[in-house]
């Protein structure tokens, strides 16, 4: 009879889990350790202590078996990026040796501590026209690159300081002499266990040349923008800030400056008499010769048509009236030849000048005054005597002569040549009236007659009154309307009926060939006679535009061959003998 099994023995004899059988292959290093682990599985046992022994070496051969393929393959990945450092290492050498033989930059290798050159690229030779040996064993300033053996250690120590010093623009002299600009750039760094300099220098001279010609460019360009393109002195605006510098100069030495202001005497009538051409090259003549006559520090200026200004630094105690009376001097005598005309023409200058600070402490006021002063100067205000006496007398007496003063000064005005005719002619006649003996009242008659004998020819044409040849004889019957255009003028103002007669005859002759009624001799009253003699004096010794103003011996020879014809004989040795005496020889001067 069979024996039921118990369900403990069941429970013990039942398969716990059927692992598919695996086929090991024969050659599978492992194949032991596999083998074993499956019977482990498939039938639980313990293991005596040989087989745990056995059992466990092959686990540990096991291990090795597994991390060796492993370590081989890291050993081979370790290798690998070895060799690719080497070889990007050798690359980068091969790079580096590239750029520094083909740089277009010079480049020095020093040693960091003697401070030698110890390489030196091709182009350091091409730019400095040494061999490349040549600079090995040298220290830069050897080679021009540093001033001295000093500077080259002071950049050491600031090189070793900073790392990197850079320096522009320092001259190096090639084999050949040349100068070249070089930029100098130090730099500091470590090598294979060695401190070394790398120099990187480039050669900058043509940039440097091309900036030093902007520069140049521009410096000109401020130079014209400053400079009167005819003349070449300085502009209206440059005058001004030269004016402004000097002006703070002068208030911090408490110093003194004189401003002058210049113009030329009928140069709007020469431009239009010999054309624009000729009136520029008066201009430059000017100023050639104020450049001559003032100091190598003065400011010469064109101001603008034809005036000048002129700034004179450091005039100590100097007065105005001595400025002025020297720069007169030395600009009489002025004479331009217009192409190849035999003939000279003069050249006159009314000037004013003013100081600072005696006239203000604002400078652009003293150069307002001095051009006040140069007004004053070219109506007659520079000669002041008789004539403002007389015009104050008769003022006060006549009522309406202030308009008819005003129509001769705009007659005279018209003529910057005969801007004080009227008052000479009152000069002279009132030297030969006192000569003659006259009394006061004729006296200040004559004197008033004087100043308005040219009044008529406020009604005679500019063209007419500024000709420099010869009238045509419609042009001087015009002239000889002025004295009956005068007289009709003067005549409308009560007070001045005595004046009439000379301003009406003051161009009659002796010999009755004169105009406007043609009287002979005595038949012209003597207050006309003798005027007629100072107003001829007073024409031929005046500059005008086309000729210079005669000598006084020439124009007295004149008036005394023409005395008993042209002129009262009479009048003419008073006037001669007056003039000659020393005071009035001065007066006329």
């Amino acid at each position: 009879m069979a024996v039921r099994p118990t369900d403990d023995e069941n429970k013990r004899l039942a398969p716990r889990h059927e692992h598919p059988r695996q086929e090991i292959p024969p050659n599978n290093p492992f194949g032991d350790l596999v083998r074993l682990a499956l019977l482990s599985l498939s039938e639980p046992r313990r293991f005596t202590p040989e087989q745990e022994k056995a059992l466990r070496t092959l686990a540990h051969q096991t291990i090795d078996q597994l991390e060796a393929p492993q370590g081989a393959i890291a050993q081979e990945g370790s290798r690998s990026e070895r060799d690719q450092a080497q070889n990007a290492l050798e690359m980068s050498g091969i790079r580096y040796r590239r750029l520094f033989e083909t740089a277009r930059d010079g480049i020095l290798i020093l040693d960091a501590r003697t401070g030698k050159i110890t390489n030196a690229n091709p182009f350091m030779a091409e730019l400095l026209g040494y061999p490349e040996d040549e600079f090995v064993g040298k220290e830069l300033w050897e080679i021009g690159l540093l001033r001295d053996k000093a500077t080259s250690q002071e950049a050491f120590e600031q090189l070793q300081q900073d790392g990197c010093i850079r320096y522009e623009g320092l001259p190096l002299e090639t084999r050949r002499g040349e100068r070249r600009e070089v930029e100098f750039v130090s730099n500091l760094y470590r090598e294979s266990g060695y401190t070394v300099i790398q120099c990187n220098i480039r050669d900058i001279t043509e940039r440097k040349r091309a900036e030093q010609q902007k520069e140049e460019l521009l410096v000109e360009a401020q130079e014209q923008a400053d400079r009167d393109p005819l003349t070449n002195l300085l502009n209206h605006r440059a005058f001004y800030k030269k004016l402004d510098a000097e002006a703070a100069h002068a208030q911090r030495d408490q110093a003194a400056f004189a401003v002058v202001m210049l113009d030329l005497s009928g140069f709007k009538f020469f431009n239009t008499v010999y054309g624009h051409l000729q009136g520029d090259e008066v201009l430059r003549l000017v100023a050639r010769k104020l450049q001559e006559v003032c100091r190598s520090y003065d400011t010469v200026a064109r101001f603008g048509g034809d005036e000048f200004a002129l700034l004179l630094p450091n005039v100590g105690d100097t007065r105005r009236e001595e400025i002025e009376s020297r720069l007169y001097a030395a600009l009489d005598g002025l004479f331009y030849r217009a192409g190849d005309q035999e003939t000279t023409i003069p050249v006159a200058v009314s000037l004013g000048a003013a100081l600072f600070p005696e006239a203000s402490a604002d400078c652009h006021e003293v150069l307002r005054q001095a051009g006040e002063r140069l007004l004053w100067s070219k109506t007659g205000g520079g000669v002041e005597g008789h004539a403002h006496r007389v015009r104050a007398d008769v003022v006060a007496h006549v009522q309406g002569f202030s308009m008819l003063d005003a129509l001769v000064t705009a007659v005279d005005n018209k003529d910057r040549y005969t801007c004080r005719h009227s008052e000479e002619v009152m000069e002279f006649s009132l030297l030969i009236a006192r000569e003659l003996g006259l009394g006061e009242a004729a006296l200040r008659t004559i004197g008033t007659a004087a100043l308005l004998h040219d009044v008529g020819k406020i009604g005679v044409p500019d063209a007419i009154l500024r000709k420099p040849g010869k009238l045509t004889e419609e042009e001087f019957a015009a002239i000889k309307q002025h004295p009956t255009m005068g007289t009709a003028l003067v005549s409308t103002v009560a007070g001045l009926e005595d004046t009439l007669d000379a301003v009406r005859h003051h161009h009659e002759r002796w010999d009755g060939n004169g105009y406007p009624s043609g009287l002979w001799e005595d038949e012209t009253p003597l207050t006309a006679r003798l005027m007629a003699v100072a107003d001829a004096y007073s024409a031929m010794t005046t500059d005008r535009p086309y000729r210079k103003g005669m000598e006084q011996t020439k124009a007295l020879s004149i008036l005394e061959a023409g005395a008993g014809t042209q002129w009262d004989p009479g009048c003419v040795a008073a006037f001669v003998t007056a003039l000659l005496r020393p005071q009035s020889m001065a007066m006329a001067a």
